[in-house]
């Protein structure tokens, strides 16, 4: 299956008005969204998922982490809020920066 042409490649299109972008996110065509603008009329699917929980829009600050680590697994169960710094803690991002 490896050989076949676009088999497990990024940027493939999920079904109408989705497809999978270059870092594995899932992209919804929601041209009227507010965040549409950013990515040419496409949301992240994680994060409109999470609004659609919460009943509000996410804060810019708000990152959508996917406990499964699977990022095409946008079920509300597997998504959780956290702040960047904690998110990137979450990553093993800490405060690498920064020198004693």
């Amino acid at each position: 299956m490896r050989f076949i042409s676009g088999h497990n490649s990024y940027g493939m299109k999920r079904g109408e008005g989705r497809y999978v972008n270059n870092f594995g996110y899932v992209m919804l065509r929601m041209p009227d969204h507010p965040d549409a603008g950013a990515h040419k009329g496409y949301v992240r699917e994680h994060r409109y998922v999470m609004e659609q929980t919460m009943g509000r829009r996410l804060r810019r600050d708000e990152h959508v982490h996917h406990i499964n680590g699977d990022k095409t697994d946008n079920r509300p169960e597997n998504l959780a809020i956290y702040d960047r710094v904690e998110h990137g803690k979450l990553h093993g991002r800490g405060h690498s920066h920064r020198r004693p």
